[in-house]
């Protein structure tokens, strides 16, 4: 079954379907800008998702890109941990997407949400009070 039928098929029920305030938002993890269409979908021949995975204390975001064997549920879906840090990790992305031949919308959408991944996981720093001079 074509992607194109599977999503005129599934895109008004949908277990990752969120409907709010007139806007349709999508839970699907293999789904780049949370928003419930065609484009974006996890049904998409080349869809690409980027979550957070949590090993131990460590929180660290993972890619995740569809394979080639979409008959073999076991390789149908590709992993790679990006742990270097925010360079190195939208380059890995830019070339994961290159190997594979994504468009390079999805990259560029999966670079701004790995940017905002790593910063809500940076910790918090507390700033201190500063105590007056007193004479």
């Amino acid at each position: 079954m074509s992607s194109e039928l599977q999503w005129q098929l599934t895109r008004n029920n949908s277990c990752y379907l969120v409907k709010r305030n007139g806007i349709q938002l999508s839970r699907d993890p293999m789904n780049i800008s949370n928003v419930h269409s065609f484009k974006f979908s996890g049904v998409n021949k080349k869809a690409l998702g980027l979550n957070l995975v949590t090993k131990g204390k460590k929180t660290v975001p993972v890619l995740t890109i569809k394979g080639r064997q979409s008959r073999k549920p076991a390789k149908s879906i590709n992993s790679m941990p990006l742990v270097k840090g925010l360079k190195r990790g939208v380059k890995a992305i830019e070339s994961a997407t290159k190997a594979a031949g994504y468009r390079p919308d999805l990259a560029r959408a999966a670079a701004c949400r790995l940017r905002a991944l790593q910063s809500s996981t940076r910790p918090v720093s507390v700033a201190r009070a500063h105590k007056k001079n007193r004479k």
